[in-house]
């Protein structure tokens, strides 16, 4: 199965992608409409550092939206497949000392509801022998932006020095133990102001990530919006898998509250998240996702938005999907 999906990303932004030149300083984007990016294939465990135009990157979606006969506001909006409720069943969790503002406001939901259901319980495994065998597992957020793409934050998939060794993704988890039943990665992109470690590396903490499977044609995805102005007093939601209080685990939780925080790569919030959530979509009540979740503090948690750089490719991806799976 990993096979068919070889350098997945990389064919789809052939066309946008030029190749890195030696010693080239990957840090932030290198002018507004070029961003420097590595893709990563899974199955082969290789990865291509290249320079992506925005621009052409935008004008290749706008085509392919053109030639698909296709709405731009139909195909961001937010996919319920089967129109379910989205009202959340209240079971309030413990407090935790890991970015709880206050009194701890996280309900727990049920994940077989929209747009729960398009939320991504994720189990991380390292490496750290080099025996090739994952020895070290930690516990993230994903969700879908489309059929086989998924939105997190990009140190789920970046420890600081390599890639993670295994991904396992978990639709509609809502147990403390993980099951045998999980989904794989095909590829995935960064920026690599991300995982050079650049000093402004949290403005660029996310990875769209392609699934190797339709998982959003059963379960729905999240619309995305984009904006150059302030996102400040835009009431905002996080479902996400909290896994920092143990009663937690495995079960998906909700917490809303306004946006406080705006500049142009990151947004904050005072709404209550733990370990376990980074990754996890920040959307509205349309289900519009405006950024995704990253880090925590005493007083605001933060997350990282939609530019304009990662909407085209998240744009692109969805697209992609869309022609693979229809």
């Amino acid at each position: 199965m990993k096979n068919k999906w070889k350098s997945t990303i990389a064919v789809a932004l052939s066309a946008v992608l030029s190749v890195a030149a030696t010693g080239i300083t990957a840090s932030a984007e290198t002018s507004n409409t070029e961003l420097s990016v590595v893709t990563f294939d899974y199955a082969t465990k290789t990865e291509n550092t290249a320079i992506l135009d925005v621009d052409a990157l935008h004008q290749k979606n706008q085509k392919k939206i053109s030639d698909l006969k296709l709405s731009e506001e139909t195909i961001n909006e937010a996919y319920n497949p089967v129109s379910a409720s989205s009202e959340i069943s209240p079971l309030l969790g413990g407090d935790s000392p890991d970015s709880i503002i206050g009194t701890d406001d996280q309900v727990q939901v049920n994940p077989n509801q929209f747009p729960y259901c398009a939320v991504l319980a994720l189990r991380l495994g390292r490496d750290t022998n080099g025996d090739g065998v994952s020895d070290t597992w930690y516990l993230g957020t994903g969700y879908l932006e489309g059929h086989d793409t998924m939105a997190t934050a990009g140190h789920n998939f970046w420890t600081g020095s390599d890639w993670i060794n295994e991904c396992r993704v978990y639709v509609r988890q809502n147990s403390s133990t993980y099951g045998n039943t999980y989904y794989y990665p095909a590829s995935w992109i960064c920026s690599t102001a991300y995982t050079s470690n650049s000093s402004d590396s949290y403005n660029y903490d996310w990875c769209v990530v392609t699934l190797q499977n339709n998982l959003g044609g059963s379960n729905g995805w999240f619309g995305k919006g984009t904006s150059s102005g302030s996102l400040v007093d835009k009431y905002a939601y996080i479902a996400g898998y909290p896994a920092a209080t143990a009663s937690k685990v495995g079960k998906q939780y909700v917490a809303s509250g306004y946006i406080t925080y705006s500049d142009d790569y990151r947004i904050g919030y005072p709404i209550d998240t733990e370990g376990g959530n980074s990754g996890s979509p920040v959307y509205d009540s349309d289900y519009i996702s405006w950024g995704i979740h990253t880090s925590g503090g005493t007083t605001s948690n933060y997350g990282v938005r939609f530019t304009s750089a990662l909407y085209e490719i998240l744009q692109n991806n969805y697209l992609e999907g869309l022609e693979r799976w229809t």
